[in-house]
């Protein structure tokens, strides 16, 4: 596909990411269905969806997923991450799609509001784990 087509409609990302990983798209979609190989093209799919439609927001493209955006950021950032690791597994997935869908895949990075929706979710893990350090601490100081 060159840039003079249309673009990949996003429900078709997550059918073929779904497809390709021998999921349904409500699979891929379903809430209660969060590891694994479904959290893994479901990550995919995010992944692709956002690299392939940059003209959708991050919101819009929450609730094509049934995810907040924050949520889907997660998502997306773990394939990303992967891929850019340059996980054979992952990168082989992410080609097979793109042949599927008859687009070119291209060059696929971290964008600034994955890197930073990171950080900060690392921020957030940082302090949880201060909290609890402190809690164990008093815990274990008191029953000495």
């Amino acid at each position: 596909m060159t840039a003079t087509h249309a673009p990949v409609p996003v429900r078709r990302i997550i059918t073929v990411a779904a497809l390709q990983a021998g999921l349904s798209a409500d699979e891929l979609l379903a809430r209660r269905l969060s590891a694994g190989p479904v959290m893994a093209a479901r990550d995919r799919a995010a992944m692709l969806a956002r690299h392939l439609r940059p003209d959708r927001s991050w919101s819009a493209l929450g609730r094509e997923f049934r995810r907040d955006r924050g949520g889907l950021i997660r998502c997306a950032g773990r394939a990303v991450a992967r891929y850019v690791a340059q996980d054979a597994e992952e990168v082989a997935a992410v080609h097979e799609i793109g042949a599927m869908l008859e687009v070119e895949v291209g060059e696929i990075s971290m964008v600034s509001s994955q890197v930073n929706f990171l950080r900060n979710e690392l921020a957030r893990a940082r302090r949880r784990v201060a909290y609890l350090e402190r809690e164990l601490m008093t815990l274990e100081g008191g029953a000495s």
